[in-house]
């Protein structure tokens, strides 16, 4: 069975799409640029934020490195999912969510404090700043899992 597609649809897809992509470019740089104005230079000494207690972030990045294990499980099990779909139904809609999880899975080692470890790096400062993307990636990741089971 073949599909055929009228080459003027696929050509305002193609349009849509870098129009898109331009004015989030476009968004970028405006939110660059505020930023280099509102947010004052790095100074020589830093100050300590308000949660910088050493205990305190001790917690912070424990649960951080929990979210972020349990983001890349998550990851994993939906990457083979999707995979065993891959194989049956060759859409290319599949294989987008096949690369936007091995996405996620790069998020998920990257924001690791683990590894932030091994390549010399700690976290300081951000107080619970350091765990919000990674619990609202989880929640993502749960409603992905939970819609891919059914």
């Amino acid at each position: 069975m073949t599909v055929e597609i009228d080459s003027g649809t696929m050509s305002s897809k193609r349009m849509r799409f870098v129009a898109i992509i331009a004015v989030a470019l476009l968004v970028g740089v405006l939110g660059m640029v505020l930023a280099s104005v509102v947010l004052p230079p790095p100074q020589e000494e830093p100050r300590p934020p308000p949660l910088a207690d050493p205990a305190t972030m001790n917690v912070l990045l424990n649960l951080k490195a929990l979210l972020s294990f349990f983001n890349i499980v998550v990851v994993l099990a939906l990457t083979a999912i999707y995979a065993g779909i891959y194989r049956e139904i060759k859409t290319r809609f599949t294989l987008g969510l096949i690369l936007v999880m091995v996405s996620l899975l790069l998020y998920a080692l990257a924001s690791n404090p683990l590894v932030h470890l091994v390549f010399g790096f700690r976290a300081q400062g951000l107080g619970p700043f350091v765990l919000i993307p990674d619990f609202f990636t989880s929640v993502a990741l749960a409603v992905f899992l939970y819609i891919s089971l059914d």
